[in-house]
């Protein structure tokens, strides 16, 4: 029987080595590199950048040029040569001109091995469609439209001239001085709006949405977080599943603001000149007024009907769970 016995333990001595081994060499090392492409346009420009893994930041330039500045780092196993590879990306880097169509990161399983952070400077007539798997992005100062995705990184975007559409799988999302409509979307993120001029609609399915003068209409849904508006201009349609609403402004004489939380406190901070007729139904909490108003029905403690001022534009008010507050 012992004879059967020693193979086995020859064995486990390879195995243990090759064990060891698989855990102590799968770190990736790192080298950088860089390049630097310029092309020349004339007319409008259109980015198209498909990025594995990497940041961006795109910003007005000149008016006649794209330039590209890229520094990026080769990962590759222990032992290997990493110069050949780098000297491969920066002789023949993912980068192509076709008029005023610029696309950059052509390939992205080619370059799966590279993390690529591009600075990118456009004339001002300039539209973006940007991907990145994971990566933060920083978009300026260009006319639009904007196109934005990452799988996981934060947007930042400002200054742009017509519509601007963000998605995000885990990140945040800001955008400021966006001339067109907005959809910005996180599947795990805060988001945070200033001044849109038309329409925004915003979901996050984890994180809390701030908006500061929205424009036209809002419709803006989280499935948990926090909701605050201030000065929106026009219709409101407000949800969350677990979280506060805090509404500051008045609404305009034909707008309809509804708003619900399924866990959560609504606020509405409104002046004495504002004029609306509500509806307020909380299931279990209660419903303050501080401000004058005209009470047409009240069926309980939980149900309010009303008018402020002369009862112009139209706001429903509905939690599950929290109170109400009109002030």
């Amino acid at each position: 029987m012992k004879t059967k016995s020693t193979p086995t333990r020859i064995l486990a001595i390879p195995l243990l080595a090759i064990l060891a081994c698989l855990a102590g060499c799968t770190d990736w090392q790192s080298f950088p590199g860089s390049f630097e492409r310029t092309f020349t346009v004339n007319g409008p420009v259109r980015i198209e950048l498909d990025n594995g893994s990497g940041d961006v930041r795109l910003s007005q330039g000149s008016d006649s040029q794209v330039v590209i500045h890229c520094q990026f780092h080769v990962h590759v196993w222990p032992g290997q040569d990493p110069h050949s590879r780098i000297a491969d990306v920066t002789a023949h880097p993912p980068v192509a001109q076709d008029s005023g169509l610029i696309r950059i990161g052509n390939d992205v399983q080619y370059w799966s091995d590279v993390e690529f952070d591009y600075t990118i400077q456009v004339p001002q007539a300039t539209e973006v469609h940007l991907v990145t798997g994971s990566g933060d992005m920083v978009i300026s100062g260009i006319r639009g439209p904007a196109t934005l995705s990452t799988g996981s990184g934060d947007v930042t975007a400002n200054r742009i001239g017509n519509d601007t559409i963000v998605k995000t799988g885990s990140g945040t999302v800001q955008l400021s001085d966006i001339a067109g409509e907005v959809e910005a979307t996180a599947g795990s993120g805060d988001i945070t709006l200033n001044h849109v001029q038309r329409a925004a609609r915003v979901h996050t399915g984890s994180g809390d949405i701030t908006i500061d003068s929205p424009g036209e209409s809002a419709s803006i849904i989280a499935g948990s977080g926090d909701i605050q508006i201030s000065n929106p201009a026009g219709d409101l349609r407000v949800r969350t599943g677990s979280g506060e609403i805090d509404i500051n402004g008045n609404p305009t004489a034909s707008a309809f603001w509804e708003l619900h939380t399924g866990s959560g406190d609504v606020t509405l901070d409104v002046s004495s000149s504002s004029s609306f007729r509500f509806y307020a139904h909380t299931v279990y909490g209660s419903i303050d007024t501080s401000i004058p108003v005209n009470i047409t029905e009240k069926t309980s403690s939980h149900d309010l009907r009303g008018t402020v001022g002369s009862g112009q534009a139209r706001v429903e008010v509905e939690t599950s769970s929290g109170d109400i507050q009109i002030r």
